[in-house]
């Protein structure tokens, strides 16, 4: 899942983990570090992710949580 959330041009890096969900067993939730001036939104990650044609609709992250590094 990293590997699809860094085909983005605003994901600088990224880390997927995966929360308990009493539902679905576990869910994922993406850590997703911007490029510089870079806005993305969650929903921005979560359209992404679905519009990937090998990505199944149960990969689509929930919560989403942004950085900003500056080296």
């Amino acid at each position: 899942m990293e590997a699809a959330l860094l085909e983005h041009p605003e994901i600088a890096d990224a880390a997927v983990i995966g929360l308990a969900d009493t539902a679905a067993g576990e869910l994922p939730c993406a850590f997703v570090v911007r490029q510089e001036g870079s806005e993305i939104t969650s929903s921005k990650v979560q359209e992404f992710i679905a519009g990937r044609k090998y990505m199944s609709i149960y990969y689509i992250v929930k919560p989403c949580y942004f950085f900003t590094v500056k080296l």
